[in-house]
């Protein structure tokens, strides 16, 4: 996450930055992290739009003090390297959800699709240059990738990525709350006296517990026998 992002937004970043009190900046410091800031960016931007066509060409790779020709191991390490430090809980990209044993996405990083984006070119590149890579994610993130099976060209006007998912699809990532809510939708005694609930969930994400409604005013809102199976905003 950029600093000038923190600086403008400190209310949606939970770590610490020097740049959410800009008042104990002095001008040359300010001036340091927006030089820097924009030069990620323009960095960021050349990695994934105007460089696609490099995409294309053979990867190869070496490491620096390492002499050797990549015939293929190094790219394959490379690549295991990259993605063992992208998965890792500091970068705070994926959660691991040690039930299913598999990876989901961070809610702490919704909204940012560019990082995202980068992450997915990455795995694409992988792919095209014939480097298998251990990522444990269930089949529902398949399930999003072929929805539709051939991504249209006009990505901005078509939908992708959309597709309906069900309850056994939230079961491949988080199974105790799987149960959980089968129980609630099919219990038959009296919902709102007996789990005494609101449409809000409680999500604990690297050792921090974060609360997340559901709905508007889903925390004035109690659960009962009827509204239970409301999936209305």
């Amino acid at each position: 996450m950029s600093e000038y992002y923190r600086w403008q937004n400190p209310s949606k970043t939970n770590r610490f930055s020097y740049c959410q009190y800009p008042f104990i900046l002095s001008i040359v410091a300010k001036k340091t992290i927006l030089q820097r800031d924009s030069e990620q960016q323009m960095i960021l931007n050349a990695r994934i739009a105007k460089k696609q066509n490099d995409l294309k060409k053979k990867l190869k790779v070496t490491f620096i003090g390492e002499p050797g020709l990549d015939m293929g191991g190094l790219t394959k390490e490379w690549f295991l390297l990259l993605i063992k430090q992208i998965f890792h809980e500091d970068y705070g990209m994926f959660v691991y959800h040690s039930k299913s044993r598999c990876y989901w996405f961070s809610t702490a990083q919704m909204g940012n699709l560019r990082e995202y984006n980068l992450i997915g070119v990455l795995m694409g590149l992988a792919v095209y240059n014939s480097i298998i890579l251990d990522l444990h994610f269930p089949t529902l993130c398949f399930k999003k990738l072929l929805s539709p099976p051939v991504v249209p060209q006009d990505v901005d006007r078509n939908p992708v990525g959309m597709c309906n998912i069900t309850m056994d699809d939230f079961t491949q990532v988080m199974p105790d709350v799987a149960v959980g809510l089968k129980e609630l939708l099919s219990y038959e005694g009296n919902v709102e006296e007996d789990f005494c609930m609101n449409f809000q969930v409680s999500v604990e994400e690297f050792g921090e517990v974060k609360t997340h409604v559901l709905k508007s005013n889903g925390h004035d809102i109690v659960v009962n026998n009827e509204n239970r199976f409301d999936t209305n905003d």
